[in-house]
């Protein structure tokens, strides 16, 4: 992750540029603080953008998935529709 997101948000979800804290989720949503990165999520906020939907659970390709499911069985990219580039 990047230290100045880690900075942004803090040592109140645990987030310490030194320290390995990426498997951590302090908001409980299905993502991990890395996953947030990724995703562009908050890590102090189940729901970063206030649409009632939890962030691990959002589908902002409009593929099905959500984020936690791309990211965590099916290994591709929450942000990309065609992930393998076939159509």
């Amino acid at each position: 992750m990047d230290d100045g997101w880690e900075v942004l948000y803090g040592s109140s979800c645990g987030l310490d540029p030194v320290n390995g804290d990426s498997s951590a989720d302090a908001d409980g949503d299905g993502l991990s603080n890395q996953e947030e990165f990724f995703v562009g999520g908050n890590p102090l906020s189940a729901d970063s953008d206030g649409d009632a939907i939890p962030d691990g659970e959002e589908d902002p390709d409009n593929d099905g998935p959500g984020n936690s499911e791309e990211l965590k069985l099916l290994g591709t990219d929450p942000l990309e529709w065609d992930t393998d580039d076939d159509r």
